[in-house]
């Protein structure tokens, strides 16, 4: 072969349940079966996830990686990569637990955001094999953090997406307002001669002129990519790492 690859197979992961495919492997013995099969297949790097063998939830216990790491390592020369993903559902220190105890030759490091929400795979089944799949699916994306923008005591001009800033709309309202009422109020008072009138007809245009006027400011901050209202760099709220 003139070009030599690396062929990196994921065995079971946690993105997909036990009802979606009876071929999933879940058990220590299947994942440590399928692997070895890998590994005489071609695969040079096992990437590797655990399984609760009573359901097939995903796991982070070393424990349970344990139950198959050492048959793998025994039967095969390929790479362990152990998952620092986990689960959508798992937190971060129970993503790297298995990583953290067990110190494998590789892990996996998901870099940058990722929206593995999985909620939209639920409607392609009606009976499952287990009560937990269903829910898994469901709240996969609770926990899903990607970078935004969000208002903070620090960043107190940043909205919650999108990059625009409200404290600059706002000022330039307010003041484009002041200047356009007493603007209003000199026309109206030339026309009709009255102090009163002139007041009613500036007071009309001071109450919806700022609606007005901070909407279609708003609209400009949308479509103006390159705007100067918005930040150099968003402000990161929190980064879990996605499944891998």
């Amino acid at each position: 072969m003139a070009n030599k690859i690396i062929i990196s197979c994921a065995i079971t992961g946690s993105i997909y349940t036990p009802t979606m495919s009876d071929a999933l492997p879940i058990t220590p013995d299947q994942i440590a079966t399928q692997a070895i099969d890998a590994a005489k297949a071609g695969a040079a790097i096992l990437h590797l996830h655990a399984r609760d063998p009573k359901d097939g939830r995903p796991v982070s216990d070393a424990s349970v990686f344990m139950q198959f790491l050492p048959r793998i390592k025994q039967a095969t020369d390929a790479v362990v990569n152990i998952t620092t993903g986990g689960a959508v559902t798992m937190t971060v220190d129970q993503r790297i637990s298995a990583a953290n105890t067990l110190a494998p030759e590789m892990c996996s490091m998901n870099m940058g955001s990722m929206n593995f929400a999985l909620y939209p795979m639920m409607s392609r089944y009606k009976n499952w094999k287990y009560d937990w799949e269903k829910d898994y699916l469901a709240n996969s994306d609770a926990g899903v953090r990607l970078p935004l923008l969000t208002p903070t005591v620090e960043n107190p001009e940043l909205v919650a997406v999108g990059g625009f800033t409200f404290s600059r709309a706002l000022a330039k309202t307010i003041t484009f307002r002041t200047l356009a009422t007493i603007m209003d109020f000199t026309t109206n008072y030339v026309v009709v001669g009255n102090v009163g009138q002139a007041v009613i007809l500036s007071a009309t245009g001071f109450v919806l002129g700022p609606f007005v006027y901070y909407g279609h400011e708003k609209a400009w901050e949308y479509f103006d990519g390159d705007s100067a209202a918005k930040p150099a760099a968003a402000k990161e709220i929190e980064l879990l790492p996605a499944p891998g």
